[in-house]
């Protein structure tokens, strides 16, 4: 029966090789944080699922985070995944809680 630690190195040792091969095929890719990639215009039409000039209009109106350079619009991934999450509807337990909550915070200074 083959000893489940040296089973254990080798896999991991072909696992540092993939990830060293990986990273040989792509120098210039940051690998460690993909969520704060800057993204043109382009890509933010696919990660909102908006069309392109409703995106022009909302950074137009400042409703949107954008970065602005040489002319060209740019979008931190992160920024946009936030802005996006800001327009989440509470459930009715979320409501609820919230309402319990402020009653107890309210009810006490009484």
């Amino acid at each position: 029966m083959e000893n489940p630690f040296d089973v254990i190195i080798e896999k991991l040792s072909r696992i540092e090789t993939d990830i060293s091969e990986l990273k040989k095929l792509n120098p210039g890719r940051v690998h460690d944080d993909p969520v704060n990639d800057i993204v043109s215009i382009n890509e933010a039409v696919k990660i909102l699922n908006l069309a392109k000039p409703t995106i022009y209009a909302l950074t137009s109106k400042n409703e949107i985070p954008f970065i602005k350079k040489n002319r060209k619009l740019y979008f931190s991934k992160k920024d946009l995944l936030t802005w996006l999450s800001q327009g989440k509807q509470k459930t009715i337990a979320e409501a609820t809680d919230q309402v319990n909550e402020y009653m107890k915070k309210n009810l006490k200074k009484r």
